[in-house]
């Protein structure tokens, strides 16, 4: 799932991200993270310059990640939000799409 928002609210969403997952790597750290999180950060691009992947758990055995985007704008910054290692259809995806009222 992703969201995109306006750069002037990049601060606070930052620090509420930073505030909600427990782990935070950007591409200087990244190094030091578990391989599924390596592996996960080189599958979407890498991380560069202020990009960030933010990681929670495991809970239930499903970890959760955020990918912080800044556009080349700076205007705009995206955060997908997804489960490490889970197919769409798997749960617990339907159960964080309701949440989210995400449909696809």
């Amino acid at each position: 799932m992703t969201s995109s928002l306006p750069g002037e609210y990049a601060p606070n969403a930052e620090a509420i991200a930073r505030r909600t997952f427990r782990d935070v790597y950007n591409a200087r750290t990244l190094v030091h993270a578990p391989a599924n999180i390596v592996d996960l950060c080189e599958r979407t691009g890498g991380l560069r310059g202020n990009q960030h992947c933010f990681t929670l758990g495991p809970i239930g055995g499903v970890i959760v990640f955020g990918l912080w985007w800044p556009w080349n704008d700076q205007e705009t910054v995206s955060l997908r939000v997804g489960l490490l290692d889970l197919e769409a259809n798997d749960e617990p995806y339907d159960t964080v799409r309701d949440i989210f009222g995400v449909s696809f």
